[in-house]
């Protein structure tokens, strides 16, 4: 979190019991938004033991720009990507939401543009998915009906 901070010129909240963790929140450029946190270890996950790191997290960040950049930020307004970092693997996700049920496979289409591989299926909060970047990396789709 120490390096993050420093690379984005913010500082990192502390969590109360002196922990190497907290949260980090930073405007970034075209009205975006970035929370970072550090959350407890993932089931099976082993303390100090990583196959992720801070430079893949970064080239993994660097992949994705293109693909956010060309989103439709009409269709997807307040959309949040989440990138979760599990210690053993990277996990990406895209949440946005539709005005009502008309409107769940429109946006759900434009969540998924520049995606390869698109699937979605009907959950109970509106629609969920999966596709593929160029890369190769999976991305998860949630579109949530609010009506």
């Amino acid at each position: 979190m120490a390096r993050l901070a420093a690379a984005t010129g913010s500082e990192a909240a502390g969590q109360a019991d002196g922990r190497d963790g907290g949260v980090l929140t930073v405007d970034l450029d075209g009205d975006m938004v970035m929370v970072a946190a550090v959350d407890t270890l993932v089931r099976g996950a082993v303390r100090g033991v990583r196959a992720t790191s801070t430079p893949a997290a970064a080239e993994l960040q660097r992949k994705l720009a293109p693909w956010t950049a060309a989103l439709d930020q009409e269709l997807l307004p307040g959309a949040q990507l989440w990138v979760e970092d599990h210690g053993n693997d990277f996990s990406v996700r895209l949440l946005v939401s539709a005005a009502g049920e008309g409107e769940l496979d429109r946006v759900a289409a434009a969540a998924g543009a520049g995606l390869a591989r698109v699937r979605t299926w009907r959950a109970d909060s509106g629609l969920d998915g999966r596709g593929s970047l160029p890369c190769g990396r999976t991305v998860h789709l949630a579109v949530v009906c609010l009506s």
